[in-house]
């Protein structure tokens, strides 16, 4: 993630991708590939940090991910009642592997979905500075308005991946094999519940998404700029690990409830015997109405624990790879050739 390309802070790491300035183009590392623009091969080397980014990060968590989707998932009164007791039962139930059911499709997910995400913000960064703020002679984006392009990041990445997005949480929750892989999930859901149900719970996460890629993008951003820099103009991992995991947990906190009743939307078309749950939501507002009159105020953050211990990591890893992800593919303060 960087600031504006146009007037970075310090030490900020801008993919020349994201910058047409001649003086950006006499600057930038000799392209590695001969037969596409600058800006085209910059675009795709930022696509593909971010989608690396992803990946590992969500491997790394894979366990607590599990954990976090079957307590937002369950049943009432609740299976899993602690970390310590799911991870008991987890290896009960599926050994070592349990622990990673739904990781490779995740990954799968996460890939094309983190490279938008990071993409998108920043070219969505630069969109708004240069049709918008320009003109009034501002060069950086304040912490409110980051909030706008991490929003619609967000969301363009969500729209392109949610089928995988879905596929992923029923793999993840499933007693059993009635789902056999990625593919066999697909094609269940869309001739058992019409193709139209690979969509299901879009809108709360549409919802959700703007306020926590917003808030994650937006306090990620403030914090690096104020961190103190190395001679190079990085950040250390240290401070950038920090960093991720302060801007995630801010972010995971405020949009949680959403993400809950997401969840809850896109595995109850599994049966009873499948999911090992009875429970059926017409909507979104009826899920809310449900959770509140049978849980009450806290129902609403049912594995909010785990989730932390997931978020920290899982955010902290993601935007550490990343910054070093744009340094070996040339692009951003320490980059070879800045």
């Amino acid at each position: 993630m960087s600031t504006s390309p146009s007037s970075p802070p310090a030490g900020s790491a801008v993919p020349p991708t994201l910058s047409s300035s001649s003086a950006d183009k006499k600057a930038g590392p000799p392209r590695s590939i001969p037969w596409v623009s600058q800006k085209t091969e910059n675009a795709m080397k930022t696509l593909f940090a971010g989608g690396v980014a992803g990946a590992v990060s969500r491997t790394v968590v894979a366990p607590f991910e599990r954990i976090k989707i079957l307590f937002q998932t369950q049943g009432y009164p609740p299976q899993y009642t602690s970390i310590s007791q799911a991870l008991i039962k987890i290896w009960k139930e599926d050994g070592l592997l349990g622990y990673f059911r739904g990781n490779g499709v995740n990954c799968v997910r996460i890939f094309p979905a983190s490279a938008l995400q990071f993409y998108c913000y920043e070219t969505y960064k630069r969109m708004y500075l240069e049709h918008f703020l320009h003109a009034q002679g501002q060069t950086d984006l304040t912490p409110l308005q980051r909030l706008i392009p991490g929003g619609l990041a967000g969301i363009t990445a969500l729209i392109a991946t949610y089928p995988l997005e879905l596929v992923r949480a029923r793999l993840t929750v499933q007693k059993g094999k009635y789902y056999t892989g990625m593919w066999d999930c697909l094609v269940k859901v869309a001739r058992q519940e019409g193709p139209l149900q690979l969509f299901r719970g879009l809108w709360p996460s549409i919802v959700g998404v703007v306020p926590y890629v917003g808030i994650d993008f937006a306090a990620y951003e403030t914090f690096k700029q104020y961190t103190p820099k190395k001679p190079d103009g990085t950040v250390g991992a240290v401070s950038t690990l920090v960093n991720g995991a302060l801007a995630g947990t801010l972010a995971q906190t405020v949009s949680y409830p959403l993400d809950l009743v997401r969840r809850k939307l896109q595995v109850q078309g599994l049966s009873a015997e499948v999911m090992g749950t009875h429970d059926h939501y017409k909507g979104m507002t009826d899920a809310f109405v449900k959770i509140w009159k049978r849980e009450g105020f806290m129902g609403f953050w049912r594995g909010l624990a785990p989730n932390y211990i997931k978020v920290v990591p899982a955010i902290s890893v993601s935007f550490w790879v990343y910054e070093e992800m744009k340094i070996v593919l040339g692009l951003g303060p320490g980059a070879k050739g800045h």
